[in-house]
């Protein structure tokens, strides 16, 4: 599978090697080129042949190799071209793999020390960790006889993360207590006998629940005698949160700042309250059917996934006896003296269609009659939602929240009904320090045992959303990696940061370049007939000045029906990524999305790194503090460029595109 300046392999994968070549000759000569060259098929990130890949497990250094598992198995001397190898092992959940050096676990011998991984085992009554171990460099394996090893009869206790911290000569296992939002801690002498040491959390985001934990340690601006570690956390669905403390071998503790952000108190615009529904009683709400009970709720009910998000002590659910039953809930008459209807909403997206027999939501009438509708995104946890009304001031309206469906998702979460003459802020993610602000980025892991881990750490996520990941348009795979990146802690005005940037292999990858410098956009400039460039697999480094603009950014994979763009705000300071006409965008409600991330200037300058890939989209701010990271699956004649700005001219002070070669 190995491409241009594919890596030698080590003698022990060479049998393997050859048993994968033979493997291809025998089925057909043209596979290999009908696998990788599907139109939505990234050339220089990580795929599987043709079947689904998640989370990122097991990755590992060593003997000259990087490993990663899905629990497929691949292998590479740069982080860049990979080596496909036969499926480790089956019937697991996510986790690690680590070389036990010194024979800890017994499982092996000095001389032929063993690879062990230790993993969830796939059980949706209890969750539990479980080893399995290779005497032949990750090739085979053997389970062990008396998993689990860790069984806390939790249904929700996944993840494990394992590495060795040497202070204390054991390993030590960061694992997620998922409703929790706790990550916990254990020690271990030898892999299979574990002690619970502490817990850590709820902090940050917990607007889902938490899973794929890490923890490791990295210098502050390359000083080995300032010594700080990085806890990392996915809050499903979106993406990874950090913390940076200490780790004493026993506890982490977050410095004061990464812990206060869970003191942090959300905000809504001041307002009048239509309903807030903290009695237990629906009042004078006419009810009809099963579906919302006899009043709202103070948690998720049996058999639903935790709810976060909500105001006060209680929300309205119609998750009464799960998504089967239906029924309506109809507000008393108030009018409409304000501009703006905000309110929390989570729960299927199943919208009615104007029909009266189907969806789920939220709607607004006047006169009977639908003037507003919204629905949720297919997560539990609520978000703010708003419905300009200025046009209709002065009606007398009514609220009704409608579940109509029966089978999967088919349910609503409601709360805190509100006018307002302002709208609330929309955004999904909530206050915490987020390693990536794209739709899709999770399930972070990081490599153990790396050249220069004591300076940076590398780590790979899966690019991916839950609520959509199962119906993106290709086939036969499903599922892709970012780009493997270099994380550093940096000091930026007396602030400690996580900074991100892609690996440096990354550029043996490149052509030659296309450049322009010196160009005021003032409205639209085509950089595909500029520069004579249009592509789908390429590297673009850009230096913008906003100079009196308000806005400014660049459109990619763009025809001239279709483009996704990305814009900086320059009074918000606000970078955002909107695919809401990048191409295919229907086989999900949830995928159509305006992302947004916090992005300062340097230097009065936008400074941006991209790498376009087909179907994936991953942005790099020029100091590494933001990124984001997409999918995108635009049609096959959409590979343009060009640069936009408004309300006022935008000036290029460099860019740079190098077309990228393929792995495959």
């Amino acid at each position: 599978m190995a491409g241009t300046e594919s890596p030698k392999i080590a003698p022990k994968y060479w049998l393997v090697t050859l048993f994968i070549l033979y493997s291809c000759v025998i089925e057909e000569a043209a596979t290999e080129y009908e696998l990788y060259a599907e139109p939505h098929r990234p050339q220089f990130h990580f795929s599987a042949p043709d079947e689904w890949i998640g989370d990122p497990n097991g990755l590992i250094y060593h003997d000259g190799h990087y490993h990663l598992f899905t629990w497929r198995h691949a292998v590479s001397e740069d982080m860049v071209h990979w080596e496909h190898l036969p499926r480790a092992f089956d019937d697991a959940w996510s986790g690690s793999v680590v070389v036990d050096e010194n024979n800890t676990s017994g499982l092996g011998s000095d001389d032929n020390p063993p690879w062990v991984a230790i993993y969830t085992l796939p059980d949706a009554q209890v969750q539990a960790q479980a080893i399995n171990y290779s005497l032949d460099g990750g090739i085979n394996w053997e389970v062990y006889e008396d998993n689990p090893v860790l069984d806390i009869g939790s249904p929700e206790f996944r993840d494990p993360q394992v590495f060795w911290y040497e202070p204390d000569e054991r390993w030590i296992m960061v694992v997620a207590l998922a409703e929790e939002q706790k990550v916990s801690i254990y020690a271990s002498e030898n892999l299979i006998d574990w002690e619970h040491l502490s817990d850590f959390g709820p902090a940050g985001a917990v607007g889902g629940v938490w899973e794929c934990p890490d923890l490791f340690p990295l210098p502050v601006d390359g000083d080995p005698e300032n010594i700080k570690w990085v806890m990392q956390v996915d809050v499903q669905p979106f993406g990874g949160q950090y913390f940076i403390g200490d780790f004493d071998g026993t506890e982490f503790t977050a410095d004061p700042e990464f812990a206060e952000i869970s003191d942090v108190t959300e905000t809504f615009p001041e307002g009048d309250i239509i309903e807030d529904f903290e009695a237990s009683y629906y009042g004078s709400w006419e009810i009809e059917g099963e579906a919302f009970g006899d009043g709202p709720v103070e948690s998720s009910l049996e058999g639903q996934t935790p709810v976060f998000g909500f105001v006060g002590d209680r929300f309205v659910t119609s998750f009464h006896g799960g998504d089967e039953p239906t029924g309506t809930l109809l507000s008393p008459e108030f009018s409409i003296d304000r501009p703006y209807l905000n309110f929390k909403i989570g729960g299927g997206e199943l919208p009615s269609e104007g029909r009266d027999d189907q969806g789920v939501g939220i709607r607004l009438l006047i006169d009977d009659e639908t003037v507003r509708e919204s629905t949720g995104r297919n997560m539990e946890s609520l978000i703010w939602k708003y419905w300009d009304v200025r046009e209709l001031s002065g009606e007398t309206a009514r609220i009704e929240i409608f579940d109509q469906e029966s089978g999967g998702w088919g349910h609503v979460n409601i709360d805190h009904l509100m006018l307002s003459d302002e709208p609330a802020d929309t955004n999904e993610l909530e206050p915490a320090f987020w390693v990536d602000y794209g739709m899709d980025f999770y399930a972070t892991r990081s490599w153990r045992n790396t050249p220069n881990q004591n300076e940076y750490r590398k780590w790979v996520a899966w690019m991916s959303d839950w609520r959509y990941a199962h119906e993106v348009p290709t086939d036969p795979w499903k599922g892709v990696w970012t780009l493997p990146r270099e994380v550093r802690l940096k000091s930026f005005d007396d602030e400690v940061r996580l900074v991100q940037q892609p690996v440096e292999a990354l550029k043996k990858l490149r052509q030659e370049p296309a450049t322009i410098t010196g160009k005021e956009v003032h409205d639209s400039f085509d950089l595909t007939e500029a520069i004579g460039f249009s592509g789908k697999e390429y590297e673009m480094i850009l230096e913008l000045d906003p100079a009196d603009a308000d806005t400014t950014g660049i459109k990619v994979l763009q025809s001239e029906n279709e483009a996704t763009v990305i814009s900086y705000y320059v009074d918000e300071q606000v970078l955002s990524i909107d695919r809401r006409n990048s191409g295919q965008t229907d086989f999900s409600r949830s995928f159509p999305t305006i992302s947004k991330a916090p992005l300062k200037l340097q230097d009065g300058k936008l400074k941006l790194r991209l790498f376009v890939d087909r179907s994936t989209l991953e942005v790099f701010s020029g100091d590494g503090r933001t990124s984001m990271s997409e999918l995108v699956f635009p049609d096959t004649e959409s590979s343009g460029l060009s640069l936009f700005s408004k309300g006022g001219t935008a000036k290029v002070k460099n860019l740079t595109i190098y077309p990228m070669n393929s792995i495959w």
